[in-house]
């Protein structure tokens, strides 16, 4: 009942403020989920703060730097993509590619006109 009554009169307040610090409406709402995860764990067992706006936020913001570190060390982990493998047409340009890209440039190219 008192996370309930917590989350419906403190919880916009809390998602657009971590909304605005992180720039991210998907992690701030992660972020307040998780933190009423948490608050149906620990409240009935340790009773409701004396605070829950504050509790909330701060458990939350807990939360979404969590997963910005969890995301970043997954990306700094992540292996490079394998290099291309190289085609025909990537080899050294034969005479006549050469000639042709040298024709169809744009600089070389004439007008002419079908009458």
């Amino acid at each position: 009942m008192a996370l309930a009554a917590a989350f419906r009169s403190h919880g916009p307040r809390v998602l657009a403020a971590l909304a605005a610090r992180y720039r991210d409406l998907d992690l701030a709402e992660e972020a307040v989920a998780e933190a009423c995860a948490r608050a149906a764990a620990l409240w009935p067992v340790q009773g409701p703060p004396n605070d829950p706006a504050a509790w909330l936020y701060r458990v939350a913001d807990r939360a979404a730097l969590q997963a910005l570190r969890r995301r970043a060390t997954r990306q700094r982990l992540q292996p490079d993509p394998p290099p291309p493998e190289p085609t025909a047409c990537s080899s050294r340009p034969t005479t006549a590619r050469r000639m042709l890209s040298s024709t169809a440039h744009r600089r070389c190219r004439r007008r002419t006109s079908v009458s």
